[in-house]
Order: C-alpha cells, then structure tokens, then sequence
C-alpha cells in the first residue's frame, strides 16, 4: 500500500497524541478495478477529501486483545 503526504514526524506524533492523520492512498490500494472513483457517492469528493470511517468491530471490548496483539502500527 502506497501512503503519500504523512512525515514520519508527523506519523510519531499523532501515535503519541492521538487526533487526526490525514494521508493519501492510491485508489487502486482501495479498488483494483477503479469501479470505487465511478461511484456517485464519492465523485463529488475526490478533489477535496473524504473520510473512510473504521468498523465499529474496533471499538468493541473483546477486540481489544487481538487488535493489541496482531494490528499493525496503522490500527
């Protein structure tokens, strides 16, 4: 996965501190097919942004443990 627009300063910052990474990622890491950037839903966005909430299964408890163990630096 290509993630442009993050420094690493900013990557250890925001692991220490929390708040908001804003980063781009190219649409074929999200869709191979480019059938994701035709959508209607999110062509009016793509020049200026859009988020991609996480599943709500992360903020569930008995997650906890194995998002620890096995998430990686980006969970």
């Amino acid at each position: 996965m290509s993630i442009t627009g993050v420094t690493e300063e900013e990557y250890k910052h925001y692991v220490a501190h929390g708040g908001t990474l804003h980063f781009e990622i190219e649409s074929s890491d999200i869709d191979p097919s480019g059938s994701f950037e035709k959508s209607p839903l999110i062509q009016p966005y793509l020049n200026s942004g859009f988020e991609i909430k996480p599943s709500p299964s992360i903020e569930m408890p008995t997650n906890s443990a194995a998002l620890f163990l096995y998430g990686g630096s980006w969970v």
